[in-house]
């Protein structure tokens, strides 16, 4: 399900030849579209307003462990040192890093949940004020969450610009060039993380 909807929602961007946002700025956006469309309190989105700050809460958290690795890579004194520290990036170990703070659970619980904010039961779309393209971006982080920490973890090479270029071939740059890097990617999510901060507010505001 995750390969069937990650290529039809990248072959619409194709065809409108227009980049995506990453998944994680992706569902910002789509949450505050709910927000917006819905009154102060009531709506469709009533019975997941819990939810849905408590997975925007849960995004702090999986960035707030990836920017310090980052941090760590911007303090390292050797490239060889900036290299171990970037180990710690790939899919296999930051997804340990995940499973050891028990959030496992928590992603494929809020994964079925947010399903339901779009999808009924057998599969359908419902009527949201998102666009299609908008719907398949939700549905393909749902999909990420549901295949448990691994898929998360492979999330931020694969949706954060620049964070694969960290952890391939680090040899290849100086060590300016790799802090650099970090620094950039950790100005990404920094400003996710501020992002997310506001948004579960604004969902908790619902409840």
């Amino acid at each position: 399900m995750l390969g069937v909807i990650t290529v039809y929602s990248a072959t619409i961007q194709e065809e409108n030849k227009m980049p995506g946002p990453n998944l994680f700025g992706a569902f910002a956006a789509n949450g505050r579209k709910f927000l917006a469309s819905t009154g102060s309190k009531g709506g469709p989105l009533e019975k997941y307003v819990w939810h849905l700050s408590s997975v925007c809460d849960l995004m702090k958290h999986t960035h707030r462990i990836v920017v310090g690795k980052l941090e760590a890579i911007q303090q390292a004194s050797s490239i060889e040192e900036a290299s171990e520290f970037a180990k710690e990036l790939r899919g296999d170990t930051l997804s340990n890093s995940f499973r050891a703070r028990g959030l496992c659970e928590f992603f494929v619980e809020h994964g079925k949940v947010l399903r339901k904010v779009i999808q009924d039961n057998d599969g359908n779309l419902l009527k949201t004020p998102l666009s299609e393209v908008e719907s398949w971006q939700w549905l393909d982080f749902c999909d990420s969450l549901e295949a448990r920490e691994l898929q998360v973890a492979d999330l931020y090479s694969r949706e954060i610009e620049g964070f694969s270029d960290i952890i391939s071939r680090p040899f290849e740059r100086s060590l300016e060039e790799v802090k650099e890097q970090a620094r950039r990617v950790r100005a990404t999510l920094i400003g996710q993380i501020a992002d997310f901060d506001s948004l579960a507010t604004e969902f908790r505001k619902r409840t």
